[in-house]
């Protein structure tokens, strides 16, 4: 399996990321947490997971998810199921 992380700029191979594409979150409940969420898509959580298993930084996280004009207390409640989720 080759390992790839989005910069912006395109794909690239990065040999840190532990969990390619959030394999730990199954679809439906990408669904969930995105309706938990009205702004956010099931793919913007998708995306927040494959995010989160290879940078652990939940504050950096947290602004990624606030410019989907998500609130504050919103985007934490995201991130930490996601990080259960992800510890599970």
């Amino acid at each position: 399996m080759t390992k790839v992380h989005d910069t912006g700029y395109g794909w690239i191979e990065t040999p840190e990321m532990s969990k390619i594409g959030a394999a730990w979150l199954s679809s439906e409940m990408a669904d969930a947490l995105a309706a938990t969420a009205p702004p956010l898509s099931a793919a913007d959580v998708v995306l927040a997971a494959s995010e989160l298993s290879i940078e652990t930084d939940a504050a950096r996280l947290v602004g990624h998810l606030l410019r989907h004009d998500l609130d504050l207390l919103s985007a934490r409640r995201i991130v930490e199921a996601l990080r259960a989720l992800r510890d599970l």
